[in-house]
């Protein structure tokens, strides 16, 4: 989903958690992947592709405007509070054309049922998209978007960055 990211091209890995996929995707693309997590505990812990994590919330990135040409969540975005403000945040900080992937799961799915009840009993709250609806969430923050579903519980979205902010 990053195919056309050239080597050395600076790439946002948001909710990176343990630093995991950030080091993948560094290895795989030659990319220079930034971390950011809102978990202190888990940007001093985790792997450090290439020396650059940062502690950081989503919705208030510590970035300029326009300094990457890619950014992605797995499975980060259910967890935002105001997932609106996140996704106009990666909107902000991703060069004109930048590429924004996220992979959720389908808020449909018999897993997600489960995860809501498991957030009830835990205090946690949680808000799951289908592909539409995450789609049309993508619009409203000036991307233009399209999903795929992945398998039976699990969708990608791909997003560019376009034009102005609609909301």
């Amino acid at each position: 989903q990053l195919g056309g990211v050239p080597a050395g091209t600076r790439v946002l890995d948001l909710g990176s958690g343990s630093g995991k996929i950030a080091l993948q995707v560094e290895r795989a693309t030659g990319a220079r992947v930034t971390a950011c997590d809102i978990d202190p505990v888990a940007v001093r812990d985790g792997v450090s592709p290439s020396g650059r994590s940062v502690v950081g919330d989503g919705q208030a990135l510590p970035f300029a405007a326009g300094g990457f040409a890619a950014a992605y969540l797995v499975y980060v975005l259910h967890h935002v509070p105001d997932q609106g403000r996140l996704l106009v945040e990666a909107w902000r900080v991703l060069r004109y054309g930048g590429r924004l992937i996220l992979v959720e799961f389908d808020g449909t799915s018999g897993l997600v049922k489960l995860f809501r009840v498991l957030a009830r009993l835990t205090g946690r709250r949680c808000q799951f998209h289908t592909q539409g609806s995450l789609g049309s969430r993508l619009r409203m923050a000036g991307f233009d978007a399209e999903a795929r579903r992945l398998d039976r519980v699990t969708f990608v979205a791909v997003a560019e960055r376009r034009g102005a902010v609609n909301s």
